[in-house]
């Protein structure tokens, strides 16, 4: 179970940078141009 949460958290985590990236540059730069993700 702990190996499992060290695996699991940091590709969690990138996860979540990549999406809060993705959002900021979707909203900020070019909201025409980026493709629409589903915001949750």
């Amino acid at each position: 179970m702990l190996r499992y949460a060290q695996l699991v958290i940091p590709m969690f985590m990138t996860y979540l940078q990549r999406k809060i990236r993705m959002e900021e540059e979707t909203h900020h730069h070019s909201p025409a141009a980026a493709p629409s993700l589903p915001i949750g």
